[in-house]
């Protein structure tokens, strides 16, 4: 497979502010938070302010009362027959990633990181985007579009919460079989997690750099959706 397995981590910060992220920094905080990283600070688009909760982070909860052990036995006792059990070895791993603390110190770097923002925040009620961002998640062989856990318009009262499902969703079933199929080993994928602050969107849309069900057609299409008053206008461009 075709992306950067993991390192010994030297950057041992658990929370970096998105200003501070470039793509130099796949390892520390996951593949989509350093491109979109770049994006701000080196291309100079707007996107909102927010913060990553690292790779260190994610390595310090699962490390924590010894969780990552426990997920190393249970894939042990599945063995060869993994497959067939995929179902309740990942129904377990997530269970007890629901049930686990947040480490003092990671719920410590989350507070300051969130209170900083809302400090800077201009508009009503702070809400976040809270969203997976692991290493090889949009490799170049490889997606896991759809098979993490992003959500959207999260309070910070369940942030914590919320915060552990992400992290349980590199244990869904589609995940560890795509995983699987892949070559993938589960202590080479961190599942760092981007924070975001919710903004009232004017419109909403993808842009397909080529045609996903053709990969000859390399024309771009985009697609924009006006969802306010009503306008519900919408349609698709194509450039060659």
């Amino acid at each position: 497979p075709c992306f950067t397995k993991k390192k010994d981590l030297s950057d041992r910060r658990l929370v970096i502010p998105l200003e501070a992220v470039t793509s130099d920094m796949m390892d520390v905080v996951g593949g989509k938070m350093a491109n979109l990283g770049d994006v701000k600070n080196r291309l100079r688009m707007p996107v909102p302010p927010g913060f990553v909760v690292t790779a260190a982070a994610h390595q310090l909860f699962m490390e924590t009362d010894g969780l990552q052990k426990e997920v190393d036995r249970l894939f042990q006792v599945a063995g060869s027959d993994l497959d067939r059990n995929l179902d309740l070895v990942s129904s377990q791993i997530r269970q007890l990633i629901l049930a686990a603390e947040v480490p003092e110190p990671i719920r410590k770097a989350v507070h300051t990181a969130y209170e900083k923002l809302e400090r800077e925040y201009e508009g009503p009620e702070l809400h976040l985007a809270v969203r997976s961002s692991a290493h090889g998640e949009d490799a170049e062989n490889s997606s896991f579009a759809g098979q993490y856990r992003s959500e959207l318009n999260v309070h910070f009262s369940q942030f914590f919460y919320v915060y552990k499902q992400v992290l349980a969703s590199k244990y869904s079933p589609q995940a560890i079989a795509y995983k699987i199929n892949k070559g993938f080993r589960d202590e080479d994928i961190a599942m760092c997690v981007g924070c975001l602050a919710m903004v009232d969107a004017v419109a909403g849309g993808v842009v397909y750099t080529r045609n996903p069900l053709d990969r000859r057609d390399d024309r771009g299409a985009e697609h924009v959706q006006f969802p306010r008053r009503g306008d519900r206008r919408g349609g698709v461009r194509t450039a060659a």
